[in-house]
């Protein structure tokens, strides 16, 4: 699913992933924290499974500055996972 709200960053990500795959994971987890909290929480869950494959990528390249929100991204995804799963 592809939100609104990281259309932008989503475009200029494309152009220039280097300067702007960061901004739209950030995007993708707020993202996925708004949508929880209203109850959306499959939507959430999409949302954070992309923020998470794009910080694994980021970790890869540079762990030293993306280890720690992809660790905090993968705490939400399995939070999200186990609300779904209780369901």
């Amino acid at each position: 699913m592809r939100w609104t709200t990281g259309w932008s960053y989503r475009r200029l990500a494309d152009a220039r992933p280097d300067a702007f795959l960061p901004a739209l994971a950030s995007s993708l987890n707020n993202l996925s924290n708004r949508l929880g909290e209203l109850g959306r929480r499959e939507e959430g869950l999409e949302a954070i499974t992309e923020a998470v494959q794009i910080r694994r990528q980021l970790a890869q390249a540079r762990p030293e500055v993306y280890r720690e929100e992809l660790r905090r991204s993968e705490e939400v995804q399995k939070l999200l996972e186990a609300l779904r799963d209780q369901q």
